[in-house]
């Protein structure tokens, strides 16, 4: 079920792609004139790729209130979300903060990632600032309801090379798992994403 912001009066803060909360989210932000934010990580990407038909209709909806009622809705898709401040609970970009405590650890890691294999990341300080300023933006600022929060894209040997400059002794091999095939649906993921994201 949607959630009245702790902080806001104002705001529905909404779980990533809900099923039966739509309807109740409207009504109330018809009725008491609220914004809704709904938040969606890029990497819980399957299910939008098998069911691309429910996730358009849905944001559909979502337009169709927005311009017909004058609902506020406001979406942000976020990338992989990484901390220095939090320890890697083994999802697909947490290698990127991995590999640093390995590095002064032990001066080896085994990354489960290819060594060319490119994937978006924002830094939590960043991803709380963007979504603060969707939300905190005059709706007449929009231009779109849905955005994608982007902020940059490196490889694991990408990080690797500026990492051995100050940890000199650091070895890493590249043994791919199942989270690179998460990486390489990610990026198709992106495509798609892009598409569809001037449709809403």
């Amino acid at each position: 079920m949607p959630t009245v912001d702790a902080d806001s009066e104002s705001v529905i803060t909404c779980p990533s792609v809900p099923t039966e909360m739509g309807e109740s989210a409207l009504d109330l932000s018809s009725l008491w004139k609220m914004c809704i934010h709904m938040k969606s990580h890029l990497l819980a990407c399957d299910f939008y790729m098998f069911n691309w038909s429910f996730l358009l209709v849905f944001f559909f909806v979502f337009q169709y209130y927005h311009h017909r009622y004058g609902t506020d809705f406001r979406s942000a898709r976020y990338p992989g979300v990484i901390s220095a401040l939090t320890m890697p609970g083994g999802g697909t970009t947490d290698y990127s903060v991995h590999i640093f405590h390995e590095a002064l650890r032990t001066g080896y890691y085994e990354c489960f990632l290819r060594a060319d294999c490119q994937l978006p990341m924002v830094y939590i300080d960043d991803c709380i600032d963007g979504t603060v300023a969707l939300l905190e933006a005059p709706d007449c600022s929009l231009s779109m309801r849905t955005y994608n929060c982007n902020a940059l894209s490196f490889t694991p040997e990408e990080l690797t090379k500026e990492l051995t400059k100050y940890v000199t002794h650091l070895k890493v091999d590249y043994i791919p798992d199942h989270r690179q095939a998460i990486g390489m649906s990610l990026i198709l993921c992106i495509v798609w994403m892009c598409h569809w994201c001037y449709l809403v």
